[in-house]
C-alpha cells in the first residue's frame, strides 16, 4: 500500500492536533529514518508533518535499505511543510538531498 495525501477535510482534521517531533533525518546523500545519526521510529499509520532545512525529495520505503532518488521521490523545497500518511508496509521516510529534516507527528 502507498503512501496517501490527505483530503482537505483530512488536512484540517490532522492540523487540529498537537505536533509531536519524532525527529531528525540528517542527509549528505541518501538515507532514512533508521539509519539517519540518531536513528527514530515512525508508527505504522502515523501522520506525519515534513519540513526539511533545504531542497529535498523524500520517499516511504519498506525497509532501512530503502532509498529515495529524483526519480522516484517526491521534491520539497527549503522549509517547505509536507504531511503524509505512513504505512505499516513502509515504515521508513527515505531522504536524498542535503539538508535536516524534521519529521513530527501530528496527533
Amino acid at each position: 500500500m502507498e503512501a496517501r495525501l490527505l483530503s482537505q477535510g483530512g488536512f484540517a482534521q490532522a492540523l487540529s492536533g498537537t505536533p509531536t517531533l519524532l525527529g531528525a533525518i540528517v542527509s549528505t546523500t541518501t538515507i532514512n529514518n533508521g539509519d539517519t545519526a540518531v536513528p527514530f521510529t515512525i508508527p505504522p499509520g502515523a501522520l506525519i508533518l515534513i519540513q526539511p532545512s533545504a531542497a529535498v525529495h523524500i520517499y516511504p520505503v519498506s525497509s532501512v535499505t530503502g532509498t529515495a532518488t529524483t526519480a522516484n521521490g517526491v521534491k520539497l523545497v527549503t522549509d517547505e511543510k509536507f504531511i503524509i500518511r505512513m504505512t505499516a508496509d513502509r515504515p521508513f521516510l527515505a531522504i536524498v538531498g542535503a539538508a535536516t529534516t524534521r519529521v513530527w507527528a501530528l496527533t
